[in-house]
């Protein structure tokens, strides 16, 4: 609950320097959304640890789901700056929905490379 209001009063205080901004300049616009992207990045890092913790569980799927939320974590913490960049350069909207969705795309073309790397070295 706590984590949805500070999140709701970051997204009023964006919406406000939003409209104030065009007085101020496009630098602010995107300092600012790149702190909530920096923002929502450590909430998605937050949740993905905590499904970590299913690693010692009986159950074969949530040790896969605690793996994949691992590689999830050590991708979005090493790439941080890179991803807010990729995002400001694509005019992402700010919505939580949309951004977990471009992690995950990230996250997806990873994996994709991954696995044709180890397919062509066997």
């Amino acid at each position: 609950m706590k984590k949805k209001v500070v999140f709701a009063v970051l997204m009023i205080v964006s919406f406000m320097l939003v409209t104030i901004s065009s007085a101020i300049g496009e630098t602010d616009i995107k300092s600012v959304k790149s702190t909530l992207f920096a923002y929502l990045i450590d909430d998605y890092v937050k949740k993905c640890q905590s499904k970590c913790k299913l690693s010692n569980s009986r159950s074969k799927n949530l040790r896969k789901t605690a793996a994949l939320s691992a590689l999830k974590a050590d991708y979005l913490t090493a790439n941080k700056n890179k991803l807010i960049d990729e995002m400001l350069e694509a005019e992402l909207l700010i919505k939580k929905y949309k951004v977990y969705h471009f992690f995950e795309c990230k996250i997806f073309q990873l994996l994709c490379i991954k696995i044709k790397s180890t397919a062509k070295s066997n």
